[in-house]
């Protein structure tokens, strides 16, 4: 039994979506590892530098970079799986997005220092919004455990 040109037509067209979306996959990950090689020569040139110059290398934002590489590998992660298996995983996602509201939560924590003295109003939305990213955090959490548990299921 033969195909028909109609057939022919909708395999050919579903080929080239799927090399189209190959493509765009593969410049993708091209992006995600520019990007962590930046990160990393940023924090590398940070604590480098800062030993040269035999001062205290800048912790947090050396710690920074750390959380956006892991945010970055994360999702460099999701897409090369989803590139094999052609699924889209939750799961990465869940863990990329609590490894980038702790980074915010030190980032709060640290404008928090500064801020104390200055506006005390300033203050008070900074603890708001401390709050609002920990339940965010909380509830990231308690979704991957119930991913987890539903895939053991």
């Amino acid at each position: 039994m033969t195909a028909s040109p109609r057939e022919k037509n909708g395999q050919r067209a579903h080929r080239l979506i799927g090399t189209l979306e190959s493509a765009a996959y593969l410049g993708l990950v091209v992006l995600l590892f520019g990007g962590i090689a930046h990160a990393f020569l940023t924090a590398f040139g940070m604590g480098i530098s800062a030993l040269l110059e035999r001062r205290e290398p800048p912790f947090f934002l050396l710690l920074d970079r750390v959380f956006l590489i892991l945010i970055l590998l994360e999702i460099l992660h999701t897409v090369t799986a989803s590139l094999q298996t052609r699924r889209l995983a939750v799961e990465p996602f869940l863990i990329a997005g609590i490894i980038a509201l702790v980074r915010r939560m030190m980032a709060i924590s640290i404008e928090q220092v500064n801020i104390i003295q200055e506006n005390l109003e300033r203050f008070y939305a900074l603890l708001w919004e401390f709050g609002v990213v920990a339940a965010a955090v909380a509830l990231l959490v308690g979704s991957l455990w119930v991913l987890r548990r539903s895939v053991r299921s």
